[in-house]
């Protein structure tokens, strides 16, 4: 991944709570060991409950620095905060 990428998106069979932690960790540089657990932001149980869908659910969320959105095929985007997504 480009260090300098403002946004990272992801498409991966893992859930959805394990995809944000490992990517974040990724922009981080760092064991996803280190990062402060996601339950402290939303519930991972409820978050890979909602997904996949059909399409119709979306959750933007921020998460240690990083706006967090996971739609509902899936894909999940990875922001710095602040950035704006037409950026």
């Amino acid at each position: 991944m480009d260090s300098d990428s403002d946004e990272l998106s992801v498409d991966t069979p893992a859930s959805p709570s394990v995809t944000v932690v490992m990517g974040v960790a990724e922009r981080e540089q760092t064991s996803p060991l280190e990062i402060e657990p996601l339950y402290e932001t939303i519930d991972p149980d409820a978050l890979n409950g909602l997904f996949p869908n059909d399409g119709s659910v979306r959750i933007t969320f921020e998460y240690i620095g990083y706006t967090i959105t996971v739609h509902g095929n899936g894909h999940i985007e990875i922001r710095d905060i602040g950035i704006d997504i037409g950026e």
